[in-house]
């Protein structure tokens, strides 16, 4: 009987110490992060550079930064339906870094311009997701993450965007 206890002790200790072992490996400090938190850099130093997000092959997002955490902005998005009708919509104006989270843009310019599958080409009161021709418009990016080459961001919608830079400024 001695053997049977000693045994099951063995059968319920052994589990148990491979549980905790693991427990104790997966709860480190350095759990969903990487080099680049948030609160650890300047992105005013790292973030400029021309930066694409692509939906596939019917969209994308280009946003060009400068320098110095704040200064001039790029817009571009390309979109193509299954109509085969398309928008562009091209906007310049300025960003700032607020908190070293967020990205705040003030487009001054906005130009859309739509063409359906015939080729007609309309650029007058045209609006495409809150932007219209001829009028500013503003947003912000939460800055989520950021590895030195990609830079995830989140719309004030909550919709994230994963960027990937393939320019310096120069």
């Amino acid at each position: 009987m001695e053997k049977v206890n000693h045994l099951l002790k063995k059968l319920f200790v052994v589990p148990l110490l491979c549980t905790l072992c693991f427990s104790f490996i997966s709860c480190g400090d350095d759990d969903d992060k990487n080099d680049y938190q948030t609160n650890d850099i300047d992105y005013s130093t790292i973030l400029p550079g021309h930066w694409k997000c692509e939906f596939g092959e019917w969209e994308n997002i280009t946003l060009s930064f400068n320098y110095n955490g704040k200064g001039s902005i790029l817009y571009e998005l390309y979109y193509t339906n299954e109509y085969n009708e398309n928008w562009q919509v091209y906007c310049t104006g300025t960003y700032s870094i607020l908190d070293n989270k967020y990205i705040n843009i003030s487009y001054d310019y906005v130009s859309v311009v739509y063409m359906d599958a015939n080729d007609i080409i309309t650029n007058d009161n045209v609006s495409y997701n809150g932007y219209t021709t001829g009028k500013p418009n503003s947003t912000y990016y939460s800055i989520e993450s950021f590895d030195g080459k990609a830079l995830i961001l989140k719309d004030k919608n909550d919709r994230g965007f994963s960027f990937e830079k393939y320019a310096d400024i120069k």
